[in-house]
């Protein structure tokens, strides 16, 4: 947990509610429009929050809601992203790890 991470939740939370967006959905359709992300994880211990978590898959993020996210980002100091060897890259100069043969 980082320092900001308190502040950054209570932002994100506060721009999905103006966007008329809930929370778990607006951070479930981020997570599928990043182009190196192949699938999004999410944990549920009931029924309900499953039903729920899913509705977000069909949540597409109007492109002020992405940009005030990005702002968010900006402010609270997360604007790397990790690379699967977990190294820092910026998403423009994020390339996929090629696949290796057996």
């Amino acid at each position: 947990r980082t320092p900001n991470a308190d502040a950054a939740t209570r932002r994100y939370v506060e721009a999905a509610r103006r966007h008329g967006v809930d929370p778990v959905h607006m951070s479930i359709a981020f997570v599928r429009a990043q182009p190196f992300v192949t699938c999004a994880l999410i944990g549920a211990t009931t029924a309900d929050q499953l039903a729920h978590a899913l509705a977000g898959l069909d949540v597409t993020l109007p492109p002020d809601l992405l940009a005030e996210m990005e702002e968010i980002q900006a402010l609270v100091g997360y604007e790397e992203y990790f690379d699967i060897e977990r190294r820092f890259v910026k998403p423009e100069t994020f390339v996929p790890p090629q696949r290796r043969n057996p």
